[in-house]
């Protein structure tokens, strides 16, 4: 049994099938509707990306596909490197976060502790402690909950480290998505007992708190500033 011919043509630009009234006889051979002719040919290859990027295969991406889909994610147009993250992200999240990191550096960074944590030996012991940390120039600035405050100027090379492995091991960017749910009603009020600000040498800000425990990634920076000061 033959195929049925669907109505209309496809418009490789718009992604739609439109009515063959929709085309000039020009733009059926090339496959693009009348509206989209009148599109600059800049915006045309534009919208032809976006649309392949939200039409990509289900199945296994085969290498060149991969390969295709890694170099839009640094395309200089905007709307297309913002959906090819978004799609990188969904299709490949740990190479996507591993792209990420090598992208991050952090220059300041501020932690609040104010709750129970647990030491090294599994007990739980309450911390009210602020700590500023600034690469440049390199310093750590520590606020107790007397309001006591120390500061200290490591070696460059020691606090590049601590926060090379804060970006790399503890992945302190994506703390927001892996340890804050949204908040339920009627706990939007709540103190927060951790909370983490930082600001990155690309120009992104981050700004993360939550009023649950304090998870492990989160104590072990922690207990990696308090160190600096011992």
């Amino acid at each position: 049994m033959a195929k049925k011919k669907l109505p209309g043509h496809f418009c490789k630009v718009c992604g739609m099938r439109k009515s063959n009234e929709s085309f000039s006889g020009r733009g059926h051979a090339a496959h693009i509707c009348k509206a989209c002719s009148r599109l600059s040919p800049a915006r045309q290859a534009e919208e032809m990306t976006l649309h392949r990027l939200e039409n990509l295969p289900l199945r296994r991406l085969s290498e060149s596909e991969m390969m295709w889909l890694k170099n839009r994610t640094h395309d200089h147009r905007p709307e297309v490197k913002s959906l090819a993250c978004m799609v990188y992200a969904q299709r490949f999240s740990r190479q996507a976060r591993n792209q990420k990191k090598q992208e991050l550096s952090i220059q300041t960074l501020t932690l609040n502790i104010n709750g129970e944590i647990c030491d090294s030996y599994g007990d739980p012991i309450y911390v009210k402690e602020n700590y500023q940390v600034s690469r440049t120039p390199p310093t750590v600035v520590r606020t107790q909950e007397d309001g006591a405050s120390q500061t200290i100027a490591p070696p460059p090379k020691i606090l590049a480290k601590l926060l090379k492995w804060t970006v790399h091991t503890l992945e302190i960017f994506w703390w927001g998505e892996d340890y804050c749910a949204p908040a339920d009603a009627g706990q939007e009020d709540e103190t927060p007992l951790w909370s983490v600000h930082v600001e990155y040498s690309n120009g992104e800000v981050q700004d993360v708190e939550s009023a649950d425990d304090p998870p492990d990634h989160v104590s072990e920076l922690l207990f990696a500033l308090a160190e600096l000061f011992e």
